[in-house]
């Protein structure tokens, strides 16, 4: 049992990106068709915006089948990582009654990581200043402790993705959740800001052009984004791994 606790923040970022890039061919073979699928519902629903005719409903429907792309691609990595268990990514899989849980409690745990900032925006529309006696902006603060009870919980994501069954026990790693979280996000964030950088320089100097190549920009930053989950969803995986 003491091996088990060995593990360090950086040695699972190390894993999980070793895990992601050691064979990026494959990677790329794998994740290729899924983020096409995303730029193009992305794409699709920026049309309908343009056309005045995208609705909420619209938006919840192209944002859920976004989700469940994505969460289909961490239950394969949760499942290969954990199990030795390959798994092909393909549209048919975001449907199964498993991804559909899984897509259920990622909805749950953000929605609760976020609830401070909706108590805040219910406020200020209704124009109220005043939190029990404190001004609301401070309701912003509460992201901490709403992160820090999240991250006690998150292990039931690959937990489900191996028994089909929602089980929520507290771990004792949250705070190694919490920071290979933050360290992918900002490693990823460097090319992320990079990409944004030559769109605005497009826009700015190319509209033209860059109405063009919006769908080749869109393509690149969802990949970019869509390899930074793969690598957290590795790294969530080899810590449930190491503790379980």
């Amino acid at each position: 049992m003491e091996t088990k606790e060995k593990i360090t923040t950086f040695e699972t970022i190390h894993l999980s990106f070793r895990y992601i890039f050691d064979d990026f061919k494959k990677t790329l073979q794998y994740s290729f068709f899924p983020v096409l699928t995303i730029t193009l519902l992305f794409n699709f629903l920026y049309f309908l915006n343009i056309k005045s005719v995208a609705t909420n409903f619209t938006l919840i429907i192209i944002l859920s089948l976004i989700s469940l792309v994505i969460t289909s691609a961490a239950q394969r990595i949760h499942l290969d990582i954990l199990k030795g268990i390959k798994l092909n990514h393909s549209l048919i899989s975001i449907f199964e009654i498993r991804n559909l849980k899984y897509f259920f409690l990622i909805i749950l745990l953000t929605f609760f990581f976020i609830f401070p900032i909706l108590v805040k925006i219910y406020l200020d529309t209704n124009s109220i200043n005043n939190f029990f006696g404190f001004d609301n902006k401070f309701l912003i603060f509460f992201l901490i402790i709403t992160g820090f009870v999240i991250f006690k919980f998150f292990d039931v994501l690959p937990r489900l993705s191996l028994t089909s069954i929602i089980s929520f026990k507290l771990n004792n790693y949250s705070g190694k959740i919490f920071l290979i979280f933050l360290l992918i996000t900002i490693i990823f964030s460097i090319p992320t800001f990079l990409i944004f950088n030559i769109q605005l320089y497009f826009i700015t100097n190319h509209s033209d052009v860059f109405r063009i190549l919006k769908p080749l920009f869109d393509f690149i930053s969802f990949y970019i984004s869509y390899l930074n989950y793969l690598v957290f969803f590795a790294g969530l995986s080899y810590l449930y791994k190491n503790y379980n």
